[in-house]
């Protein structure tokens, strides 16, 4: 299914957070992408942290900036569940907080697609 995400010209970014969703839920560990936690809609306006055994989880404290800018967006969770591409921004927001799920659920052990796809990445540059 990636392959063919990646032959059919879908952003590399995207298909890696598709397949990193597809993943967790494999493994029975994905979430309600449309839902935090303890249950509330997600606010597309709004910022989260991925909890790797409950789900996303609202920044509700102000926080520095650099601190925001590793959480996932609300529009980005969003359009995970919706299976549709978000912006950019966005977009790139959902990459620290996927990988840290994967990493917690993965015993510490990344991805080799996630080199794969860097260097393969690299090399079109």
């Amino acid at each position: 299914m990636v392959r063919s995400r990646l032959g059919g010209g879908e952003p590399l970014a995207w298909s890696l957070r598709r397949f990193e969703r597809d993943l967790l839920e494999a493994l029975g560990v994905g979430f309600d992408w449309q839902y935090t936690a303890d249950g509330q809609p997600i606010d597309p306006a709004a910022r989260y942290r991925l909890d790797p055994q409950g789900g996303p989880q609202r920044l509700l404290s102000e926080r520095g900036t650099g601190e925001r800018r590793h959480l996932a967006t609300g529009a980005a969770l969003l359009a995970l569940a919706e299976d549709r591409i978000p912006a950019p921004d966005d977009l790139s927001s959902l990459r620290p907080q996927m990988r840290a799920v994967l990493l917690h659920h993965l015993g510490g052990r990344g991805l080799k697609s996630w080199e794969m796809l860097g260097d393969l990445n690299a090399r079109r540059d």
